[in-house]
């Protein structure tokens, strides 16, 4: 076995937890800001999934074209996303409480059809804003990681490709699921 081997899977590991600790932790401090768990919840998981999906076809073409240049520059992008996602995340954790009161400020109710006072389209379109804001730039940034990380073991000699491009993921997913754990732990 190569002995970067356990290192890489440690990396796929730690990456899929933190990202979905991310994703909690997000999700707890957005019902704050959106007066409800289920929406800022639910703004967390679209913007979570839109995120991965669109950084994992980015971050794809961009490994390909790093690896064509010289075959370490995708890993030295994945420490590099790996870090600006960090940075990010801390940086959202200390900016989150500072907004929860200037957007109850500038929050503005209008009665909806049955009377009741419900946030005007306004206010609701600038915390679905921020929300975005805050969350899609790292959530593009963790889906670009696993196509970085992945460009190494697919040109690596040895197994056929489904295997070192699933046994990754696989771990990365365990990693997500550890880092849920963990963060409701």
């Amino acid at each position: 076995m190569n002995a970067a081997r356990p290192a890489l899977y440690l990396l796929f590991l730690a990456s899929g937890a933190a990202g979905l600790a991310h994703q909690v932790l997000w999700a707890r401090r957005f019902g704050a800001l959106f007066g409800s768990a289920a929406g800022g919840a639910a703004l967390v998981t679209a913007l979570f999934m839109a995120g991965l999906g669109l950084g994992a076809r980015w971050g794809g073409a961009w490994a390909d074209r790093l690896h064509a240049r010289d075959a370490r520059w995708p890993m030295r992008a994945f420490a590099a996303a790996e870090l600006a996602i960090g940075t990010w995340a801390l940086a959202v954790g200390q900016l989150l409480p500072l907004l929860e009161r200037p957007v109850a400020v500038l929050s503005r109710y209008a009665l909806d059809d049955r009377g009741w006072a419900s946030l005007s389209l306004a206010s609701e379109l600038l915390r679905y804003v921020l929300g975005t804001a805050m969350v899609l730039p790292a959530t593009l940034l963790m889906g670009a990681t696993l196509p970085l990380l992945i460009r190494h073991p697919v040109h690596a000699p040895g197994r056929e490709t489904s295997i070192r491009i699933g046994a990754p993921y696989a771990v990365n997913t365990l990693g997500a699921a550890l880092g849920t754990w963990a963060t409701d732990a």
